[in-house]
């Protein structure tokens, strides 16, 4: 059985393909994917009595060099990301205002003074970088030699280290629920389910109570009904307490706290 041979359309794509780079290595490319360059978009054209690993003499590197392109600038994207990023939070290499430094060894000693220029001949500019300690004035910078990847995960972990402490800051910081002295039923139960829900995730809540602007003055059973409503749904949640005694007047502006008691 004679070889297959692609469509004329795809010989003069791949013949374009090759005219527009520098000659490389032949690597042959699977038949199949050859003859999908030729196929009409409006029909489905098969490679029918083709092995799904037969090779074709007929070779380009255009599509292996499309898939290295992209996966070349991928990689460029991060390595510039990674280094916009540590450049940012450190004085590295030519951006030490130094035109001479004493490079500090990995056992803390630091060496002879030498040349700036000198130093960054030394070392492998891919992976490696020079990083100010102390810049003092009138005199060699101190530095340190490493490398790109350290920095990367020393400002990973400073960053996680701040994301940390960001939660528990939010974490510590009150839940507010408003309440209306002339609150409809309904609305007082879906607001003690969502302080339920607060105070059983461990949050401090802040329960704001007031009587609406243009809106009907409740009556002193109506706000007192309010609050033992609050203390019942405390009551039914366990361990929550009123961590800060009522503070205002009952049927004016007042402020509850309440939360599990820590410690």
């Amino acid at each position: 059985m004679s070889p297959p041979v692609p469509s004329p359309s795809a010989l003069r794509y791949l013949a374009t393909c090759l005219r527009s780079r520098p000659p490389q290595a032949k690597t042959p490319i699977p038949v199949q994917q050859i003859c999908h360059l030729s196929r009409p978009k409006s029909r489905a054209a098969s490679c029918s009595g083709l092995r799904s690993n037969q090779q074709c003499t007929y070779t380009t590197s255009a599509l292996h060099r499309a898939e290295d392109g992209a996966t070349a600038s991928q990689k460029r994207a991060r390595i510039k990301f990674g280094k916009d990023a540590i450049q940012k939070e450190y004085q590295l290499d030519e951006d030490i205002p130094a035109q001479h430094v004493q490079l500090r060894d990995s056992e803390g000693k630091l060496l002879e003074a030498q040349s700036m220029f000198s130093l960054l001949r030394s070392i492998n500019r891919d992976t490696e970088v020079i990083r100010a300690l102390a810049t003092p004035p009138g005199k060699p910078a101190v530095v340190e030699v490493t490398t790109k990847e350290i920095l990367l995960d020393r400002l990973k972990q400073k960053q996680l280290q701040a994301a940390s402490v960001e939660k528990v800051k939010r974490d510590s910081k009150p839940k507010q629920i408003e309440l209306n002295w002339a609150i409809s039923g309904n609305d007082l139960d879906m607001k003690m389910k969502q302080l339920r829900q607060f105070v059983e995730k461990g949050k401090k809540v802040e329960i704001l109570l007031a009587a609406k602007k243009r809106q009907r003055k409740a009556t002193p059973e109506e706000a007192n009904t309010v609050v033992e409503e609050i203390r019942k749904t405390m009551d039914e949640i366990e361990g929550c307490k009123e961590l800060k005694p009522l503070d205002g007047k009952i049927g004016g502006q007042a402020l509850m706290t309440v939360g599990k008691q820590r410690g």
